[in-house]
């Protein structure tokens, strides 16, 4: 199915060369990936910093509903428009790691599972869900650097980076930056099998199904389908983890992934889980429309493969 994905025969290596592919594959891998992922992000940012304010919102404020045009202002009262780039520099890092580790791990996995084989999907659910919890674990304190700068922002307290690597640092040393790690990797865990697999799949469908051809059309509307699951499953994840992550180790009102998802429930509705949904979905959708037309050309250029 792999050649026929590529319209050509597949290359046989030899026994002693498959190390040193592999190797240098997973490397390439890695690289295309992160640099996609960098390109995806900047793109994609500034609707990143609005869902977190979203999210925030029944947490730092007395009022019933935010609306998209007042979070716009508030973000924007603050220093223009560069404030809705406010911790992309942590963002950069965080995407670099784990998009870099997600890829080059999900085509490794693939491969030992030999997933490709009739396109098993429990398998590359499987591939995705292993790569997908690495690089989230790896990323983290990237991550939660990201998530305490906007919620700085969103307090009216906006801070440079170094201020709030060292207020993090002080508040509980390294384990700090593994905050709101289970909500994390939850997320992680539904959102890398659906992003991947669901984009690997819906591109499977419409070449080898229906003949479309493996190009910019095809990768974009295999891009929007996934977004749609991603969202749905994701969001209430995303903001248990943008809860806890804004919140000091010591902090007590949020204990644990579900007690966040409990308590959010309770008392701001059901709906509140996923709030800002209509914002994370058009981050998803703009972040994948970038990343995996020019991850795929950056693979068929380096590679001489299909990325996905």
């Amino acid at each position: 199915i792999n050649a026929e994905y590529m319209g050509r025969p597949p290359r046989l290596a030899a026994p002693a060369a498959d190390a040193t592919a592999s190797a240098r594959s997973s490397f390439l891998r890695f690289a295309t990936a992160a640099t996609a992922s960098v390109c995806a992000e900047a793109f994609s940012f500034p609707l990143d910093t609005l869902k977190v304010h979203f999210q925030l919102h029944g947490q730092l404020t007395r009022t019933n509903r935010p609306s998209l045009l007042g979070s716009v202002r508030h973000v924007y009262r603050d220093r223009g428009v560069l404030a809705f780039f406010t911790g992309v520099q942590p963002a950069l890092l965080r995407q670099c790691i784990q998009s870099g580790v997600n890829f080059a791990m999900y085509d490794a996995v693939k491969k030992l599972l030999d997933a490709d084989h009739n396109h098993s999907t429990p398998r590359k659910i499987a591939a995705g869900l292993a790569s997908g919890l690495a690089g989230q674990l790896l990323a983290m304190p990237a991550d939660v650097l990201k998530v305490r700068l906007q919620s700085e922002l969103r307090e009216g307290h906006p801070a440079s980076m170094r201020q709030a690597f060292r207020a993090i640092w002080q508040e509980g040393g390294l384990p700090s930056f593994w905050r709101g790690t289970m909500p994390a990797l939850y997320r992680a865990g539904v959102l890398q099998p659906i992003g991947l697999v669901g984009y690997d799949q819906c591109k499977y469908t419409l070449i080898i199904r229906l003949g479309w051809k493996d190009e910019l059309p095809t990768q974009l509307l295999s891009a929007v389908m996934s977004s749609v699951g991603c969202t749905v499953a994701a969001t209430p994840f995303d903001v248990a983890k943008s809860r806890m992550m804004s919140t000091s180790v010591g902090n007590t009102v949020y204990t644990g992934s579900f007690q966040v998802i409990s308590k959010i429930a309770r008392s701001e509705g059901p709906l509140a889980l996923w709030k800002g949904s209509f914002l994370i979905f058009s981050r998803i959708l703009v972040w994948q429309s970038v990343f995996f037309p020019l991850y795929e050309q950056l693979c068929r250029r380096l590679l001489r493969t299909r990325g996905i």
